[in-house]
């Protein structure tokens, strides 16, 4: 069974955080993620540099100061990839087959005007990362998504799937929406 972890999102709050607990919590698990260039370079070594600086400054505020600066730099690569594309933009490597994928990129925007990047980035995004889980034989799908998702429902709130008709915005009906695509997917 392969250690790997892949990661959509890797750069951001939430799959940052993952990862270093992931780091420091498993001395064999390693990182893969798919990660924008961004302005350090492009092709891998832009993307690998991205997310070992991101996970360092991370690293440091929640407290791990340099203790981690090894595992990022010995376990944690990256693939430039485009959430937009199939297959996230990215030729899996095979060490990533059987791995277990974290789907944590989202737009977190939420206003009208940015309705077609919402749902583009949430939806798309979340069908293309379940094609890449699929393509690499993942043992495990995690989507992360938000509490946001129970809409205008109040009181208790089991975890089970979610309609479309109580939202309050466009970003809450993209994570429904994503979610019900997750959760099809069978993975």
């Amino acid at each position: 069974m392969s250690n790997y972890h892949i990661f959509t999102g890797a750069t951001g709050f939430v799959g940052s955080a993952i990862i270093l607990e992931l780091l420091s919590s498993n001395p064999d698990a390693h990182v893969g993620a798919v990660v924008r260039p961004g302005t350090a370079g492009s092709g891998a070594g832009g993307a690998t540099e991205r997310l070992h600086g991101t996970l360092r400054h991370a690293a440091r505020l929640y407290g791990h100061g340099d203790e981690l600066d090894a595992a990022i730099a010995e376990r944690c690569q990256a693939r430039p990839g485009d959430l937009f594309e199939a297959l996230c933009g990215i030729d899996p490597p095979s060490e990533w087959r059987g791995g277990e994928l974290w789907h944590c990129a989202a737009s977190l925007q939420y206003q009208d005007r940015h309705k077609e990047a919402i749902y583009r980035t949430n939806i798309q995004g979340t069908a293309h990362a379940v094609a890449l889980a699929q393509a690499i034989g993942a043992r495990r799908f995690n989507h992360t998504s938000t509490a946001y998702v129970a809409g205008t429902r109040t009181g208790l709130q089991l975890e089970t799937p979610v309609g479309e008709g109580c939202n309050h915005n466009h970003y809450e009906r993209s994570k429904v929406l994503a979610e019900s695509l997750a959760l099809d997917a069978d993975l």
